[in-house]
């Protein structure tokens, strides 16, 4: 059995590099593109994937689903009283929920 596990590699923008693992290409490519639209990306693509081969269940912690992604941009709208901002938070929402309804 085979598992593929998706992720980005994200500009910190102090030097510093973090992994965010998805569970799908499109959700990591999507995660990449809204990173570049807030000029925190990188010069080239940072989505890769990771193929675990296994005879079993696999355990892998902070695997983002549309639903952990839309809850994080949710909770950054909570914390943001610039109306642009509000503005693209809201985009970002109904791009994840159209990507959803494609599910």
């Amino acid at each position: 059995m085979e598992t593929t596990i998706w992720y980005n590699i994200h500009n910190c923008g102090d030097g510093a590099a973090s992994l965010k693992m998805f569970e799908s290409e499109e959700l990591a490519e999507w995660d990449e593109q809204a990173e570049i639209d807030a000029d925190y990306g990188w010069g080239d693509s940072c989505v890769g994937r990771i193929v675990v081969k296994h005879n079993g269940e696999i355990f892998v912690e902070e695997i983002n689903t549309i639903d952990d992604v839309m809850k994080e941009i949710e909770e950054e709208m909570g914390y943001s009283y610039n109306k642009s901002r509000l503005k693209e938070y809201q985009t970002k929402l109904n791009a994840l929920e159209e990507m959803r309804k494609q599910k």
